[in-house]
């Protein structure tokens, strides 16, 4: 996890390790950091987990984009050198991994997931 990353993209960032008390599949991971998302008013933008020990990073101020997030919506792609333009067509960010993303579909047909991370409303 970059810190110094994520507080450039997200100003707001909030950091939490957590020591958990025994090691969780990947599915409790993500739910306990939905509900924790959810208590603090705010998007997960980072996770790790590793054994007991786990990563957080979240943004409340990410969170007015991410509830705008939804299938039909037009979004641009921060692909580094270039950005694209895309349509959402999955229903609702998912879980892939340990980030949240969307399903996008290109001018030219062609579908990608992308981290919403690199999206820009």
């Amino acid at each position: 996890m970059d810190k110094k990353e994520l507080r450039k993209q997200f100003v707001d960032v909030t950091f939490m390790d957590i020591t958990l008390e025994f090691v969780e599949s990947k599915a409790q991971i993500q739910e306990r950091v939905d509900k924790i998302a959810k208590t603090m008013e705010a998007v997960p933008v980072c996770v790790e987990s590793c054994g007991k020990n786990l990563k957080i990073a979240l943004s409340k101020k990410f969170k007015e984009t991410y509830d705008k997030l939804c299938k039909g919506m037009t979004v641009i792609i921060d692909a580094g050198a270039w950005n694209y333009v895309c349509e959402i067509i999955s229903d609702e960010p998912f879980w892939c991994g340990y980030d949240k993303c969307v399903r996008v579909k290109f001018e030219s047909g062609n579908e990608e997931v992308y981290d919403i991370k690199n999206i820009e409303v």
